[in-house]
This record gives structure tokens, sequence and C-alpha cells, in this order.
């Protein structure tokens, strides 16, 4: 499997109906990642709370690849991120991301998300935890 294809399927495997699934976000990502969203850091901790957050807020969410890119240790995504929440509301976000591999997992992401549909009280669920 190639860089692109990891992260694609890293995407779709962590944030899809087993979002929380400690040791399946372990398959993809480090344990010493580190996630910048819009200039807020978490750490590995605190993106496993972050998943349990989308978890508990949401139905299901749906990964929509616009483009995508590998470099030498690096993906770079501008995918959509598609929440169908517990009230049956729906919110829609624009991810661009640079996520940065090492000995086969996901070690770093740095992106920016902005909303595209919803309720606005909903602008942090890139970063909710």
């Amino acid at each position: 499997m190639n860089k692109t294809e990891f992260v694609t399927r890293a995407l779709t495997d962590v944030l899809g109906e087993h979002i929380g699934d400690e040791p399946l976000v372990e398959q993809y990502f480090s344990r010493d990642y580190v996630q910048v969203v819009n200039g807020q850091t978490i750490e590995f901790p605190a993106f496993l709370a972050h998943l349990n957050a989308l978890k508990m807020a949401t139905r299901s969410i749906t990964i929509e690849i616009k483009s995508i890119a590998e470099g030498d240790s690096c993906v770079h995504t501008q995918h959509i991120a598609k929440a169908e929440k517990i009230s049956g509301e729906h919110a829609a976000f624009e991810v661009f991301a640079c996520f940065r591999l090492a000995d086969g997992k996901i070690v770093r992401c740095e992106e920016v998300t902005r909303q595209l549909t919803g309720d606005a009280g909903d602008n942090d669920l890139g970063s909710r935890t």
C-alpha cells in the first residue's frame, strides 16, 4: 500500500463505523502523534478524546477526497468531511491537511479546516475534545 492509500484508508477507517476504537487508531497513528488544527495542537491522548467526542456527537462521518498528493514522507489532502449528527442534522467541513509519516504510521497532521454547512455551534468539530 502506498502512502496515499494508507492515509485514505486511515481517514475512512478511523472516522468510520468504529470511530474511537483505540487498537484501530494505533494501526495508522503513532502514539507520538501530534495534530495541529487551525493552530490548536493536540497530542495522541487528546486525539483519542477528539475521536470519542465525534463518536458521541455523530451517527456517521464520511470522507470525500477532492485531491491528494504524495511527497517523500508526507501526504497532502484536500477532503470534505460530512457528518450526520445524532440529532439528524448534517454538517460538512473542507479540510486541507499535510500528513507526515514515519515507520509506517502517521506521526503528525497539520490542517486547516473550515465549515461549509451546518450549525455554527459545530465549527469546532475538527478539534473538539
